[in-house]
């Protein structure tokens, strides 16, 4: 039994299902953490490119300025407001362009009828021109929320309680699926259910773990076994 589950034993099945987007819909991470190196690199000489991954690495499910906020404090350098500008840039660009989707995931979101949103720590031209580029863009409507849009990014609930009010449900209807241990608190501390995704982690034994530690209800690897707990988990459209 996972830490988390003898709060979920009575709970009623949630009936909508709420989505981040880079490491769950899209294989975005390795994209951005090669931006983020190939952009960070000049400014941290001091640095190896292992350093430099290694500290990323963690981070990954951060809004991008936070990311590079609390990186710059953690390894000691400062980089301009332009030059922030011009690294947020690179990774938007990079992942706007280069992202594929998550293998499986579109067949996974075809076979599921439930009510579905995106909620992401990314911008909106981001998630809208990965989304667009993996074919998935149709698959939610207008049911898409950008941290960037809210008053907080993940690990705040905002991004999570303004889905959950787009689609007019409350918090213990929902079910979302995040890669992240910064997006799993964020949803967990809006009231919703958690399953974590690790198939596109870099190292899928250590994210289960963290995903786990933040509050996620079961951990799967691939989509195919996620699926099958999705069908399972969600209560069918009236």
């Amino acid at each position: 039994m996972t830490p988390h589950a003898n709060e979920y034993a009575n709970a009623r099945p949630p009936a909508y299902l709420i989505c981040d987007c880079d490491g769950v819909l899209i294989d975005s991470e390795s994209v951005a953490l090669r931006a983020l190196i190939r952009s960070l690199g000049p400014h941290v000489p001091h640095l190896s490119s292992a350093a430099l991954e290694e500290a990323l690495e963690p981070r990954l499910g951060m809004n991008t300025m936070a990311l590079l906020t609390e990186l710059q404090s953690s390894i000691g350098f400062h980089l301009s407001d332009t030059q922030l500008a011009g690294v947020q840039a690179d990774v938007e660009h990079d992942c706007a362009t280069q992202s594929q989707p998550v293998p499986g995931i579109a067949n996974l979101l075809a076979a599921l009828p439930q009510p579905k949103a995106v909620a992401s720590n990314s911008s909106r031209p981001r998630i809208e021109a990965s989304l667009r580029r993996a074919g998935l863009l149709d698959v939610f409507g207008p049911h898409i929320y950008s941290a960037y849009e809210t008053a907080r990014p993940k690990p705040a609930p905002d991004v999570y309680l303004a889905a959950c009010a787009g689609l007019g449900a409350s918090p213990t209807q929902c079910l979302v699926i995040e890669d992240s241990d910064t997006g799993v608190r964020a949803a967990r501390a809006a009231g919703l259910t958690v399953f974590g995704f690790a198939g596109v982690a870099h190292v899928p034994a250590v994210a289960t773990q963290r995903l786990l530690a933040a509050g996620a209800r079961h951990v799967f690897t691939d989509t195919r076994a996620l699926a099958d707990a999705l069908t399972s988990t969600l209560a069918t459209p009236a």
